[in-house]
């Protein structure tokens, strides 16, 4: 009778998640996620073998890793343990429907390890499909029930001196897990150690090399850093590729390798030449630092041309028709700059500078004082003004 009542419960209960799954899977364009590259269907079924992995985490917390390289199941038997992962789940729903009147702590354990997972391991596609601080709060409800597992099993199997063997297999344990807690995190106290046990993990995971390389590149390891974006550069896909590249030209570029900082920026544009005007503003920035200002400013306005708000693009071309002395131009820039932003302090100071050099002292002083209202601890407004006071007074004398 009991066993009949359970599948009466089971049954529309298994059936509305096959239909779910199937809703799912047949509904055209079915992504509802933060610019994921897979659809529901795909990251529901992803997430049975999560849920595995998290579960075995818990069980054995062996091989942690912080940015895993999790292939997407494209269906149940691609990869064949998404099938086997769904089973592991059925199954636990199970033992909740058969638990629940006899042990409702047991059932709440493992109920509560499933809700606190569902926002993240749902429907709804994520583009980091696992992390494992997302067990965390969910872990309380395994941690339950390990609790009350071993407690059963202290008080209806153990009697006399063999309670004496179950606490040393306990301490036991603390201290297995004591070890493989300070292993771990001896890895979280250095930042190379860390990433390179992510990149050991997830070699094929683009993030990781560029994260190892950043850290490489901090601690002045310049060829290393250099080994690791090339890395990156080679397993990212067009959409990663240019952001890849340019860290990659950029420390190039530091290490005075100027052909082949090139040559990375000129295969960044090709890849996205539409939408780059970050790239086109480093690229400026790197042609006005080796002497190539006509190429810097042609790539400062291919920025400013896709995106006429690039304040920075501005100040940098405006700057470097000052060096140039083109005043006109740098003040037209300036200008502009004002248009964007009102209370740019810098842009005021930087057309006073400008007026300075031009012997213009009345219109740079008005420029520096409004500058210093805008931002009264300006340092180089304070100087500048201090200096076109003296200049203006030394030409009054005369």
């Amino acid at each position: 009778m009991q066993t009949a009542k359970i599948g009466i419960l089971l049954l529309p209960t298994m059936s509305m998640i096959f239909y779910k799954i199937y809703l799912i899977r047949h509904t055209p364009n079915a992504r509802i996620g933060p610019g994921s590259d897979f659809g529901s269907y795909e990251y529901l079924l992803t997430q049975f073998r999560v849920i595995t992995k998290y579960i075995a985490l818990l069980f054995f917390p062996i091989n942690q890793n912080f940015d895993y390289d999790f292939a997407i199941s494209k269906g149940f038997l691609s990869p064949q343990s998404t099938l086997f992962s769904f089973i592991v789940f059925l199954y636990l729903m199970v033992t909740v429907f058969l638990l629940y009147k006899r042990w409702r702590l047991f059932s709440f354990a493992i109920l509560w390890f499933f809700i606190i997972l569902a926002p993240t391991s749902g429907i709804i596609p994520i583009t980091e499909v696992i992390m494992e601080h997302r067990v965390y709060l969910a872990s309380v409800g395994f941690f339950l029930l390990f609790a009350i597992g071993l407690y059963h099993i202290y008080t209806s199997f153990l009697r006399g001196h063999e309670s004496g063997f179950a606490i040393l297999a306990i301490l036991i344990l603390m201290m297995t897990l004591t070890y493989l807690t300070t292993k771990r995190n001896m890895v979280w106290t250095n930042t190379i150690a860390f990433w390179e046990d992510v990149v050991k993990k997830s070699p094929l995971n683009v993030r990781p090399h560029i994260a190892l390389g950043i850290a490489y590149h901090e601690k002045g390891f310049n060829d290393l850093a250099i080994n690791e974006y090339s890395k990156a550069t080679a397993l990212a896909d067009d959409r990663e590729k240019p952001n890849s590249m340019l860290a990659l030209a950029l420390l190039y570029a530091e290490s005075g390798r100027d052909k082949e900082a090139l040559l990375e920026m000129d295969k960044s544009l090709k890849l996205n030449p539409e939408k780059t005007p970050d790239l086109y503003y480093v690229i400026g920035m790197f042609y006005a630092l080796t002497g190539y200002w006509e190429e810097a400013v042609k790539n400062y306005k291919n920025a400013l041309n896709q995106n006429p708000n690039f304040v920075v693009a501005r100040y940098e071309m405006g700057n470097l028709y000052r060096v140039k002395r083109l005043y006109d131009n740098a003040l037209s820039e300036y200008i502009e700059i004002l248009k964007i932003d009102p209370n740019s302090a810098k842009a005021y100071n930087d057309m006073g500078v400008v007026y300075g050099e031009i012997g213009m002292f009345d219109e740079a002083e008005r420029n520096y004082l409004l500058a210093l209202k805008l931002n009264p601890k300006f340092s180089s407004a304070i100087k500048n003004l201090k200096t076109v006071v003296e200049l203006k007074n030394e030409k009054f004398k005369k």
